[in-house]
């Protein structure tokens, strides 16, 4: 199934660099660069951001889970959180981090999940 989701994804290294931003849709995968890193938007677990149209006693947080599949290893699942921690996440030599979580609340009710755009950036942890 890898070897099949690889070659989905088109990994020639046509998908973002490190240090790049980039948007994914629920559902989206990229490949990281030459490191062949899969990154896929799985899910919005939660969302609980404060509406702009709203009063709330604190901004609220939305949960996104990423399914992360490093070359040659089995995928895994982790959250990351707009307001909460974690906001990133360390893959070998690697941290996703979540930038932004689009769109934002207006009112209170549901967006639709084909309506959410993640923004991450993928930084080289650098060596102590």
């Amino acid at each position: 199934m890898l070897a099949t989701l690889v070659a989905a994804c088109g990994s020639s290294g046509g998908g973002p660099r490190l240090g790049d931003t980039f948007v994914l849709g629920v559902g989206d995968t990229t490949t990281i660069g030459d490191l062949n890193l899969l990154v896929r938007f799985a899910q919005v677990a939660a969302d609980s951001r404060c509406p702009t149209q709203g009063a709330c006693v604190w901004a609220g947080d939305a949960a996104v889970v990423l399914e992360i599949t490093p070359y040659l290893a089995a995928s895994r699942f982790d959250t990351l959180h707009t307001t909460l921690d974690p906001q990133s996440v360390d893959v070998g030599k690697v941290e996703l981090h979540l930038v932004l979580l689009d769109p934002y609340p207006v009112t209170a009710g549901s967006i639709p999940l084909r309506a959410y755009r993640l923004t991450l950036v993928a930084r080289e942890i650098p060596l102590d």
